[in-house]
């Protein structure tokens, strides 16, 4: 993929409209093309931008290209109204700098254009060393100085920045006096930005407590909150209001992100694509060339870690979704939320027919045989929490939960033996949540007290993140 990308590249160099950091040159940049190929790392793709990192001198350096410009952004371009993606990036970046602001150094960046239109562009920015503060939380949170983001993203408001997509990826982390954000090619510079309504003006902010409840961190997202609506010295009565405010954005944004990576299962992305063959659509998974799943589905060869299974679909049905195509969604729905089950990795749809290839899971034990062997351990009683946990919490998942259909997996994770026999695509009910805590406190028996407490902290921890609008009915019956 990095191959393909070489001569756009170097054309672009050639042909385009460029500019130049002080210490960076053209010389440079040709040299860093022409090694593309033999050393560049392809980190993000898609239709319109592709991020590639090439260890270039000290730090490296990343290259982000973007083969197609949408019209909106080459019309608002060419009118002088706002820049395109590149150039917006290089733009805030040097204003950034010049405040004195922790970012990432820009490079260079080029254009080409046709008639003051840009058509394809480059933004190259300087390397680091630095890991992902998401890392560092998950491997050592005490390292990191929770206060410095908060004054961070404080900084760019007094600023005018508005910037939606500050997520914890987006931050590196050095030492805890030294953290930067990278990646500044959503924001944009609004003048009056204070005057925007509260929860557009700290999506940002937002998005960063979403990462935080994700991972689990509760105590450090309500941490950076007050951190940061301490700098605005905002009155006792209206900080309580923003609060609020935040966290149902907050729960939008997961809801948002949820569905987000749900379709991608039908469209061309990093992980999925789709293509027509033997008269129907074929979408599967990238791990593997398509080659590869229309064998398996054509039963030309068969593979020891995959299983091909097959259902009949009626044309006269086709506002109703078929087995195939339920088990598909279902399990991405899973996928996403990190329980373990055995994956759908393609689904062909036919006039009649659908085909489904799904792993062949390791070795597995259902609950109720786990339970014969003995007590479960601390961890597994905390696995087991998480299980239940994001799937009562789902906004658009629910599942039967009992000893038959819980297994635990080889990677010693409890998930879902049979998705379709368990899951539904809809939000768990009261009733529904109420009868698996009924049903696996039978089966832990003596531990379900210590079992209720450890779903209750996993919950909590959960916040925003817990859509059932039974939020505090489920608290008081566990608290019970």
């Amino acid at each position: 993929m990095v191959q393909n990308l070489q001569k756009p590249l170097q054309r672009l160099l050639e042909k385009g409209k460029w500019r130049w950091d002080e210490d960076f040159s053209k010389e440079a940049l040709e040299k860093a093309f022409h090694e593309l190929s033999q050393k560049g790392k392809l980190l993000k793709s898609n239709a319109y931008r592709r991020v590639i990192y090439l260890p270039e001198s000290q730090h490296g350096i990343y290259i982000k290209y973007y083969p197609k410009i949408p019209l909106i952004k080459k019309i608002l371009s060419f009118l002088g109204i706002t820049g395109h993606a590149a150039e917006q990036e290089w733009r805030l970046l040097r204003f950034l700098e010049s405040h004195s602001l922790p970012v990432i150094h820009p490079l260079a960046m080029g254009e080409k254009c046709f008639w003051g239109f840009p058509l394809e562009a480059c933004f190259i920015s300087l390397g680091a060393d630095g890991k992902e503060l998401s890392q560092i939380i998950l491997e050592n949170p005490s390292l990191v100085p929770i206060q410095k983001v908060a004054q961070t993203l404080f900084q760019l408001e007094q600023l005018n920045i508005y910037h939606p997509d500050t997520h914890l990826e987006n931050f590196l982390f050095f030492s805890p006096e030294k953290i930067w954000m990278l990646d500044f090619q959503s924001a944009k510079k609004i003048p009056f930005l204070s005057l925007l309504p509260f929860t557009f003006r700290h999506r940002g902010l937002a998005k960063i407590l979403q990462s935080l409840l994700i991972m689990g961190k509760k105590e450090m997202a309500d941490e950076l909150l007050e951190s940061f609506l301490s700098l605005s010295k905002r009155k006792e009565k209206k900080k309580e209001k923003e609060k609020r405010n935040l966290w149902k954005l907050v729960q939008r944004l997961e809801k948002t992100r949820l569905w987000s990576r749900q379709k991608r299962i039908y469209k061309d992305s990093s992980s999925f694509q789709k293509t027509r063959w033997a008269g129907g659509s074929l979408y599967f998974h990238t791990s593997q060339k398509v080659e590869f799943w229309e064998n398996l589905l054509d039963q030309k060869e068969t593979h020891q870690d995959f299983q091909l299974l097959s259902f009949s679909t009626s044309p006269l049905s086709f506002w109703k979704k078929g087995q195939g195509q339920l088990y598909w969604e279902i399990s991405r729905a899973l996928w996403i939320q990190n329980i373990p089950h055995p994956q759908a990795m393609a689904l062909w749809m036919g006039p009649r027919w659908e085909k489904l290839i799904i792993q062949n899971v390791e070795s597995h034990l259902t609950l109720t045989k786990r339970l014969e062997k003995g007590p479960l351990s601390y961890p597994e009683l905390q696995n087991l929490a998480f299980l239940a946990v994001r799937l009562h919490g789902h906004p658009f998942l629910s599942a039967s939960l009992n000893g038959n259909q819980i297994g635990l997996f080889s990677s010693q994770k409890f998930g879902i033996i049979h998705p379709l026999e368990s899951c539904v695509l809809k939000a768990s009910s009261w009733k529904q949540i109420l009868q698996n805590l009924k049903t696996l406190g039978k089966l832990l028996g003596k531990q379900e007290k210590e079992w209720k407490q450890i779903y209750l902290e996993e919950w909590r921890q959960r916040g925003a993140l817990s859509f059932h609008p039974h939020h505090e009915k489920i608290q008081s019956f566990l608290s019970l």
